[in-house]
């Protein structure tokens, strides 16, 4: 018979239901770091997951939780499920994960699988940081510091794409937000020229019509740049832009790519690496907060 009840566990009492594990998957020890930095933020909340037991009383699901507790000793409040029959362990966590673009959606942001992307690489930019194991709370608070990313992804989203358009829409996305930073109105035309590929007068001097001609042809390569090294590219085309200079030579691409390339005037203090940790260096205590933290503009 399948019991559950609600249950405060404690320190003390999910080291004892970890004596309880004895025929379970192997523990990640990133799975469990990234627990324990979620709960020391304040992201931890009760949302009805399940820890199980099966009929033998051992502990099957759960024991990366239990473990987060018993190292933080931060009490959490969980629904513990016990009776399940041991075969049924294989129906569970067959699921697909929530995506960040899936927590937009739900938040009710306009183009939520757009905006989780651009974000993600701007993130990237402000942090110098590639964004491992990021929370999606982490990535809300930091979308709340940024209110002008929805507008380039409204923007980006407004201009009409020819069909031999250059891909790599996300990184477009974030590049126009960083430009918008510096000086609103080239980043309009630089990125309205290299997605339309209009008002290219010589495709051969002119930066962007060099760089577009590049990205349209990367997909069809045998070993087409990375994304970082793309995204690098875009960096150097700004530069170019910015000092009036044409170029007749390909855009170089960076052997070692960086998270941050050199975008020429970008403000200093929108980078964002003195607040990596959001849960203090943002203001953010809890939860309630980071809600609080999120940009009224981005809402449907």
């Amino acid at each position: 018979m399948i019991t559950c009840r609600v249950e405060t566990i404690d320190g003390k009492k999910a080291r004892e239901y970890l004596n309880k594990v004895r025929n379970n998957r192997d523990e990640s020890q990133q799975h469990l770091n990234n627990l324990i930095e979620r709960q020391r933020r304040h992201e931890w909340l009760t949302n009805g997951d399940t820890i199980r037991f099966d009929t033998t009383g051992d502990l099957r699901d759960g024991q990366h939780r239990m473990k987060m507790v018993s190292i933080t000793e931060i009490p959490i409040e969980v629904v513990v499920v016990e009776g399940i029959e041991p075969e049924a362990f294989t129906t569970m966590d067959v699921g697909r994960k929530r995506t960040l673009g899936d927590v937009l959606s739900i938040k009710e942001y306009q183009s939520p699988y757009a905006l989780s992307s651009a974000l993600k690489w701007a993130r990237r930019y402000l942090l110098n940081n590639g964004g491992g194991g990021v929370s999606h709370e982490q990535h809300l608070v930091t979308l709340g510091k940024l209110p002008e990313l929805l507008s380039s992804v409204q923007f980006i989203q407004g201009i009409e794409r020819p069909r031999a358009a250059p891909n790599y829409t996300d990184i477009v996305t974030a590049i126009h937000f960083l430009c918008s930073l510096i000086k609103p109105e080239l980043a309009d035309d630089y990125i309205t020229r290299f997605i339309t590929g209009e008002r290219i007068m010589n495709s051969k001097t002119d930066p962007v019509g060099r760089w577009r001609g590049q990205v349209v042809e990367y997909p069809h390569t045998v070993n087409p740049p990375t994304s970082l090294r793309i995204f690098g590219g875009f960096a150097t085309v700004w530069n170019l832009i910015v000092d009036e200079k044409s170029t007749g030579q390909n855009i170089r691409l960076a052997s070692k790519p960086t998270n941050r390339p050199q975008l020429k005037g970008f403000p200093k203090d929108r980078l964002l690496e003195e607040q990596a940790s959001f849960g203090v260096d943002f203001g953010v205590d809890g939860p309630d907060d980071a809600e609080r933290a999120e940009p009224e503009l981005a809402r449907v």
